[in-house]
């Protein structure tokens, strides 16, 4: 790489920091089931040596239960241990949970660096200079991974995995230089992907179908040994891992659930690409542009990487379709596409080169843009999961004609399934996450259709009408949502003007993942082990606190 590519790709990195930490928030990260099991493992990990917590899921994997570990794959939490590490010297000098920012803050990094290999994909495969920063721009801001900088999920690590896949896959293909140590790498980074989420795995044979028709171009076999080694014998790892946390090499952690695909092709496929509430369409409005950017690769010499890119979408996304709960849960957009949102990207910014009407291209893609940064916009303003525990307020359940779902989501009469407002907020279009959002967006700073500091309202306040729901907010007291309502919690902006900390947030995380796992060792009968979760805790507040007494920063 030139002195020129490097110092711009240093900016590039640069600027996408910089505008994810002018949104970023600190205070999203522990208070969710999913990121809240990860971490348990990273300290369990970092404090004791364990890869197992004390406490997980039950094979249905609904029901939390003593004495099996978490069912999500150690990807994450394994990249946790840095800012764990930093954790005891930043409460020490701060105090009042100042650490809990560098969580997010690792998102924001593993982020501007997927933005990273986007560009530096297309630069490799011979795009013009703006194409690459511009398509950056459109994973970071303009797609679902914006919002997902504060949460704590892992599909940051998982997107950044694949794009670094993609990317060393491609240099591999057209650099002159000796590709065997960028195939290892491609390999490293899809194993790593696998390790944070299984359902990765399907997007290997696209991969390795790609290396295997270059190497019977120009590289040959030191190329293909060298992805195939370090593939083996990441795979190995993994399934020597869920030997020794779950018992079974086959078993990641998912139990029955991990094979219940029962939703309907085509029903998946709708939602997770055209639906409003959980469409791709809708959080990455670039993914409209992914056909035409295929269709202008696979009739040119970039056609390899076109395949690569049209088999990996299309592997992973018709895996998602039909699983149980292809949208993810409790999240923002469809998550469980998350992965490969990079590639979307560079699919899309295809076009941009489109002579003779690459104007035309760029105005579209640029619209696309815009309009992903005006929808995911509703997620960074206000935390995802305030809508699905607003609309789990209603008094009443909606009738909706899906299939696939578990019994327990719904009760049937008359021949009707009647499903939590919980689960419609993913099917019904009023529900749809996107205009619920910008419904309580306006209650934030119009007070329409009342006003905020109306909550916690009084017994006998009336139902709010909103179709299919009717809103009962008289319940709406837990500080969480209330202090979500009332702010984004911007961490940048906060520090800037001195804000005081709200105090649900003013403690360290990683104490209260040391108290949780204090517990669980305690319930199976661990009592030394729990004891000393709960000294750490304890150690790690009293840092905190004599910090903040001391007049330290939070």
């Amino acid at each position: 790489m030139s002195i020129a590519s490097r110092t711009r790709s240093i900016l590039l990195f640069a600027a996408l920091c910089l505008g994810l930490l002018l949104t970023l928030s600190d205070a999203d990260f522990g208070w969710v089931t999913d990121g809240q099991i990860m971490l348990d493992t990273a300290v369990a990990l970092r404090e004791f040596g364990d890869i197992r917590t004390n406490y997980g899921f039950d094979t249905e994997g609904f029901t939390a239960v003593a004495g099996r570990s978490g069912k999500y794959g150690l990807g994450y939490s394994l990249v946790e241990q840095i800012p764990l590490a930093l954790v005891e010297p930043v409460e020490t000098a701060f105090g009042a949970g100042s650490s809990n920012v560098l969580f997010p803050m690792m998102n924001l990094i593993l982020t501007a660096l997927t933005g990273l290999a986007v560009a530096a994909s297309l630069r490799d495969l011979g795009a013009g200079r703006g194409t690459g920063a511009l398509a950056a721009a459109a994973y970071a801001f303009g797609t679902f991974a914006w919002p997902y900088v504060s949460y704590d999920f892992s599909e940051p690590l998982q997107a950044f995995c694949v794009a670094w896949a993609f990317r060393l896959a491609v240099a591999c293909v057209r650099s002159d230089a000796d590709p065997r140590w960028r195939a290892a790498a491609a390999a490293a980074a899809l194993g790593l992907a696998i390790l944070t989420k299984a359902s990765l795995l399907v997007l290997v044979p696209g991969f390795a179908i790609y290396l295997a028709a270059a190497a019977r171009r120009r590289h040959g076999m030191p190329m293909l040994a060298g992805f195939g080694v370090t593939l083996a014998l990441a795979l190995a790892g993994v399934v020597v891992l869920n030997q020794l946390r779950y018992g079974s090499w086959r078993d990641f952690g998912y139990g029955v659930e991990g094979s219940r695909f029962t939703t309907p092709l085509l029903t998946g496929l709708y939602g997770l690409l055209l639906g409003p509430n959980k469409g791709l369409v809708f959080y990455a409005p670039v993914a409209i542009l992914v056909p035409w950017g295929l269709w202008r690769g696979l009739r040119s010499a970039r056609r390899p990487e076109a395949l690569l890119l049209l088999g990996s979408i299309a592997a992973l996304l018709l895996t998602v379709a039909t699983w149980w709960s292809w949208e993810g849960g409790f999240s923002w957009g469809p998550r469980l596409l998350f992965p490969i949102l990079p590639l979307v990207a560079i699919a899309a910014a295809l076009i941009l080169d489109a002579a003779p009407i690459a104007r035309l291209a760029r105005i579209l893609f640029v619209s696309c843009l815009i309009a992903g940064v005006l929808v995911n916009i509703l997620g960074v303003l206000l935390n995802y999961t305030v809508w699905f525990g607003i609309a789990g307020l209603s008094t009443k359940r909606v009738p909706l004609s899906i299939e696939g779902r578990p019994s327990w989501e719904y009760v049937e009469s008359e021949g009707t399934r009647y499903y939590l407002p919980q689960v419609a907020v993913s099917y019904a279009p009023a529900l749809s996450p996107i205009v619920g959002h910008a419904w309580l967006l306006r209650v934030r700073y119009l007070g329409e259709p009342f006003p905020l500091s109306a909550l916690p309202r009084g017994p006998g306040a009336p139902l709010i009408d909103y179709p299919p729901l009717k809103l009962d907010l008289t319940p709406l007291t837990e500080g969480y949502v209330l202090a979500r309502l009332r702010s984004a919690h911007f961490w940048l902006w906060d520090r800037l003007r001195r804000v005081q900390r709200e105090p649900i947030f003013a403690q360290p995380i990683y104490a209260g993942s040391l108290t949780r796992l204090g517990d669980a060792a305690m319930a199976v009968g661990d009592g030394d082990k729990g004891l000393e979760y709960h000294r750490r805790a304890q150690r790690l507040m009293a840092l905190s606190a004599k910090a903040g007494a001391g007049g330290g920063s939070p």
